[in-house]
């Protein structure tokens, strides 16, 4: 029985001290909340206008530079810039005076005017005239010290050339005011050239309403060069003045790009050019802090707190049952037959969980220590071609290979572990690899999948998604520069084609294996790609110790088709690809030869066995002349020897199908597996599969539960008994899978068998 008082009034006390609380700071928090967002709403509308009246007046200005930059590569500015004729200087001001008519034209809209003019004229071209300094500058509105701060710039030899002068023109006298901007171009020795660049202000900034108390502002500094405000009793002076502008200063000093800074009872939100980095633009407003007593708060969520208490209330005691019935079910699924659990409810819980929690993590780190294998297996059985396409396609998401639908293989020989085993320890080898394989998984992309597989103790294969190989040979070479010249001497990187899914990583792998065959030919290089060796001179016969050990072992285990595929590739490559010599020739025939000696020493047979007392490998060739009569002849006697090897093979085979068979019938009752069998009988469970296959048509699963079928056929035509006994008698554990396989073979239901016999 389970008793749930105590925890059941725990709950509901503890349940209404927080509806209690959390209503009453709900409600506060939903106050001070809603006038927050209120606040921050508008604050971030503000910056958005500033924003835009920012990036307006940059994009102004952008253009603007844009349009200098364009006139300075024109022909036009360039002789009259460099022109030291004074009878054609008319002609080069009337050109200049076309292009800036033409940059005005194409600009238009963007509100400015540009002048130039040389530092040792006293001329300035416009796009409407041609206008001397004086007159010119009247016309910008330039007031008396304005003037002379132009004519200071104009005549001053220390000024920094590329650089910027501002003059600003404050005249409340007129309408349309202007900021103007000074460029002095360095031409030759004692002459220059000046921009004039001056923008309308009018509409610099958006409209403001008579209503609104606010504007906004353009200051360089402690300048104020331009504004637009709707003060009802001030001027922009008394909001703006000399301590608010050192303020605003300071922070640009500190490269601060927007900052809020109060001046009297306004915000003044201020960003920074992106152009010009001494401009600021501001956006100045009322603040609107609304000040409201603690008390205040109280009255003003009073109603919403009564409202969620009310609710609280009127939930609680069904939210505490609801919330007890979990607890109750959990209890009564752990207590396993116990009449009542004594103490507290959770702590019994707690007991039982941590028990599960342990035996979870168990099976957890069981499963962890054999998945890797697993998946390592996987991925080294698909390079080496024993897995087929359906399983590639089911094994993909299994083992998180998803990354890796195209990519090419990158094979690594270390060839100084065979160097150094008379002079470094197993350990020590050992060490050096780990720290190599530890170093090389640093220097690869982050951004790249991979899997690194160990294919014999000196190979390393790495298969990436980067198909880019300028990329690969990169971080090949950054992971190079870090080795001692020691290591990476002894090192050779085979790169495979672009390969176009996971299941042609197979032909990657063959082909960077391949490659490493020209770690001798190609001399001052330990990285090779197929892209390398397509102009290398083929005059040397290929035939690697890998393609010669497979041609040994399919030649050995009697799998006569693998073994003469490989022989015909062999021949091919070298025959009709390659361009051998006579030399080469001969080199590559003696080599087969060495290799037909190593497969009759390893199956026990003699030459004249096959070939009778008077004739031998050697005899038949030596006097051959000629590819195709070669090609023909080293066919013939690979085919003679592996027939002789394949009908002992078979021999072999029906024996070992025979004692599989036997032993089978024998003990069908029992619970077999192809591993199990194979272990009776001291043999691989790759081989027993095989055999089966080849002398029974059916694989080891199949042939089992057939004659399992066949035996519950006779007890049921012979003997009264019931279906789980037939079932247990013949050797499955499970009644409804006997079911399903009889009916499977049969065509009938065991039930159905028996009533028609």
């Amino acid at each position: 029985m389970i008793k749930r008082k105590k925890f059941y009034w725990k709950l509901f006390v503890c349940m209404m001290a927080v509806i209690f609380v959390y209503t009453a700071a709900l409600s506060f928090v939903y106050y001070i909340k809603n006038r927050e967002f209120t606040n921050y709403e508008l604050e971030q509308s503000q910056k958005e206008l500033l924003k835009q009246v920012k990036e307006k007046v940059d994009h102004r200005l952008l253009v603007a530079l844009s349009g200098i930059n364009q006139l300075k590569s024109s022909k036009a500015f360039e002789n009259f810039s460099q022109n030291t004729n004074e009878k054609l200087e008319h002609y080069y001001v009337n050109e200049l005076y076309k292009e800036l008519q033409k940059n005005s034209n194409a600009f238009s809209q963007f509100e400015y005017k540009l002048g130039v003019m040389k530092t040792d004229k006293d001329m300035i071209v416009t796009p409407d005239m041609t206008i001397n300094q004086e007159r010119y500058f009247q016309q910008l509105g330039l007031n008396k010290e304005e003037n002379e701060q132009v004519a200071s710039y104009l005549k001053g030899k220390n000024n920094s050339f590329g650089q910027y002068k501002l003059f600003s023109l404050m005249n409340p006298q007129k309408d349309n005011l202007y900021i103007t901007l000074l460029k002095k171009e360095w031409i030759a020795e004692g002459k220059n050239v000046v921009f004039f660049l001056s923008f309308y202000t009018k509409n610099l900034y958006p409209a403001l309403h008579s209503v609104d108390q606010g504007g906004f502002a353009l200051i360089e500094g402690k300048r104020i060069l331009s504004h637009r405000t709707t003060f009802h009793d001030l001027s922009i002076t008394d909001v703006l003045n000399q301590d608010k502008l050192k303020q605003l200063q300071s922070s640009q000093e500190k490269l601060v790009p927007y900052q809020k800074i109060t001046a009297s009872d306004y915000q003044i939100k201020s960003l920074t050019s992106e152009v010009l980095k001494d401009w600021q633009y501001l956006y100045i407003t009322p603040k609107h802090v609304t000040e409201t007593s603690f008390a205040g708060h109280l009255i003003d969520s009073l109603p919403v707190y009564l409202l969620f208490l009310l609710a609280g209330l009127v939930l609680q005691v069904v939210f505490v049952n609801y919330t007890y019935q979990p607890v109750k079910k959990v209890l009564q699924v752990l207590k396993d037959g116990e009449d009542s659990i004594e103490g507290d409810e959770f702590a019994f819980i707690q007991k039982i969980t941590t028990n599960m929690k342990k035996m979870n993590e168990r099976l957890l780190s069981t499963i962890d220590q054999h998945q890797m294998p697993l998946k390592q297996k996987f991925m080294k059985d698909l390079l080496l071609g024993l897995v087929e396409k359906e399983e590639v396609k089911e094994k993909l998401e299994f083992f998180g290979l998803t990354k890796l639908k195209q990519g090419r293989v990158i094979l690594f020989e270390f060839s100084h572990y065979k160097d150094w085993e008379e002079s470094v320890t197993r350990e020590g080898i050992l060490t050096i690899k780990l720290q190599l394989l530890t170093y090389l998984k640093e220097h690869i992309e982050k951004n790249i999948s991979y899997e690194m597989i160990e294919m014999e103790a000196e190979k390393l294969a790495i298969l990436t998604s980067e198909t880019n190989l300028q990329n690969i040979r990169n971080w090949i070479n950054s992971f190079n520069k870090g080795l001692d010249e020691r290591l990476l001497s002894t090192m050779f990187i085979a790169i495979s084609e672009p390969l176009a899914s996971l299941y042609h990583f197979e032909k990657g792998y063959k082909q960077a294996r391949n490659l490493l065959e020209y770690r001798y030919a190609i001399e001052r290089k330990n990285i090779v790609t197929t892209e390398d060796i397509e102009c290398f001179e083929q005059k040397s016969y290929y035939y690697p110790l890998e393609m010669e050990k497979e041609l040994i072992n399919f030649s050995c285990r009697g799998q006569k088709e693998k073994a003469m595929s490989i022989l015909k590739t062999v021949l091919n490559d070298n025959l009709y690809v390659r361009q051998l010599d006579e030399y080469a020739l001969r080199s590559l025939v003696f080599e087969l030869l060495a290799t037909f000696h190593r497969i009759l020493s390893q199956t026990n047979q003699a030459e004249k066995t096959i070939f009778g007392e008077d004739e031998t490998f050697y005899q038949r060739l030596q006097h051959i002349r000629g590819k195709e009569k070669v090609e023909q002849t080293i066919t013939s006697l690979f085919d003679e020897l592996l027939e002789n090897i394949q009908v002992q093979t078979n021999k072999t085979d029906l024996s070992v199908a025979d004692q599989l068979m036997s032993f089978i019938h024998e003990n069908f009752q029992r619970d077999l597996s192809l591993s199990d069998l194979a272990e009776h009988f001291n043999l691989t469970s790759s081989y027993v599969s095989r055999v089966f296959k080849e002398q029974t048509g059916e694989n080891f699963k199949e042939y089992l539960n057939m004659y399992r079928v066949e035996k519950a056929k006779e007890i049921l035509s012979a003997q009264d008994v019931k279906i789980n006994q037939v079932a247990s008698m013949v050797g499955f554990n499970n009644v409804n899978t006997f079911i399903r396989t009889f009916k499977k073979y049969v065509g009938l239901s065991p039930g159905q068998y028996e009533k028609s016999s």
